[in-house]
């Protein structure tokens, strides 16, 4: 018997620097998508227009413990996605 998983994008249009405000952006699309997998695009939340390492790293976060993460597992909690692993692959 074969299983099925649902496969959605969330494209978004950050604004440079505003955290806060990508992230919430991302997660109302997000809860338009359906149960399964939800694939965010590199930087969502901090945009891409960095000037220098200084200014990444001003806007970085912690995997762990950073607001993105934290509103990830947030509204997988919500959804009830008790099994949330958030993945960062390189070189895709």
């Amino acid at each position: 018997m074969k299983k099925e998983t649902n496969l959605s994008f969330v494209q978004t249009n950050p604004k440079f620097g505003e955290i806060e405000l990508n992230v919430q952006k991302a997660m109302k699309l997000a809860n338009r998508a359906k149960e399964g997998i939800i694939v965010f695009p590199e930087l969502f939340n901090t945009g891409y227009a960095f000037k220098n390492r200084t200014e990444l790293k001003s806007l970085s976060e912690n995997v762990k413990t950073g607001y993105t993460s934290k509103q990830l597992i947030k509204f997988s909690r919500l959804k009830n996605h008790p099994n949330t692993r958030i993945i960062n692959i390189k070189g895709i």
